[in-house]
């Protein structure tokens, strides 16, 4: 089984974050929306999961859901929550939606991080294949 993050959670990230669940995947969302973090069920992690508001893992799901809201308004942690994922033993990101702003950060942050964009659906195909 392979770790992702899927970084927000509009209709293309929610397709891809639902697909890769069904493929058996661990799957961490993220989005600014407290509506749709609202929606969504948090179940105590496989891995722990590393949150941009303290750059630290967390396994607790009242942890993780209340740090998602104080998110919203505490500065990102970037540098640092890639660094910690580095030594977590992350080797695999993937950035959904249009752009790849956060992947290129992500080689620059650890060059030992493979990091892709995603915006369709073959774009993913081709990101699962590599990985």
């Amino acid at each position: 089984m392979s770790e992702f993050a899927v970084i927000g959670l509009g209709r293309f990230g929610r397709a891809v974050a639902r697909n890769l669940v069904l493929e058996g995947q661990a799957v961490l969302c993220i989005d600014r929306d407290p509506a749709r973090l609202a929606q969504v069920e948090i179940s105590p992690p496989q891995i722990p999961v590393i949150q941009n508001v303290d750059a630290a893992a967390h396994a607790d799901p009242v942890a993780i859901r209340e740090n998602l809201g104080r998110q919203l308004y505490s500065p990102v942690q970037w540098v640092r929550s890639i660094q910690a994922m580095g030594t977590q033993g992350v080797t695999r990101i993937i950035e959904a939606g249009p752009g790849k702003v956060l992947a290129g950060l992500c080689k620059r942050i650890d060059k030992s991080i493979d990091a892709a964009a995603v915006y369709d659906a073959a774009s993913l195909d081709s990101a699962l294949s590599e990985s």
